[in-house]
């Protein structure tokens, strides 16, 4: 009663028996699904209807740009460079980066890794701080489908 009432605070050892006695994990006993509101975001894209971006190396598709605060940022992209040399400085920023290859060849050239070639229906995932860049090392540009996460 006086723990219910907030005039006493249980003892860790007061916490375990009534965990055991309710048979639940402590977790279930520290958190609270009531407070938490409902995850009801979403969103979609139809084909050719994302967002047109386009730079030196890369032409960009972003995905489903209504939502904002994205934990993850959604990209179709076209890679047009194909050697390092016409590509320039690596790109580095903060977050992390996975890409599967949809059509071509990539090659994925990062720090500290020797660079990598992939196919279709093969996939990277690096962290997006180290040097990085992806160019087609194919007779025609690649297209990936590229997952980025803005931290």
């Amino acid at each position: 009663s006086k723990i219910e009432n907030n005039q006493l605070s249980p003892t860790f050892e007061s916490i375990l028996k009534i965990i055991s006695g309710l048979n639940i994990d402590i977790s279930d006993l520290l958190t609270s699904i009531q407070n938490e509101a409902p995850r009801t975001r979403r969103v979609f894209t139809r084909k050719g209807e994302g967002e047109i971006h386009i730079t030196e190396n890369y032409h960009y598709e972003t995905l489903c740009n209504e939502i904002i605060n994205k934990k993850m940022i959604p990209i179709v992209t076209k890679i047009k460079s194909h050697s390092i040399e016409r590509f320039g400085e690596m790109m580095r920023h903060s977050g992390e980066e996975v890409f599967f290859v949809l059509e071509g060849t990539v090659e994925l050239i990062t720090e500290h890794y020797a660079p990598v070639k992939l196919s279709q229906g093969d996939c990277a995932y690096f962290d997006s701080s180290m040097g990085h860049a992806c160019i087609s090392s194919g007779k025609n540009d690649a297209l990936i489908f590229w997952v980025s996460t803005p931290n």
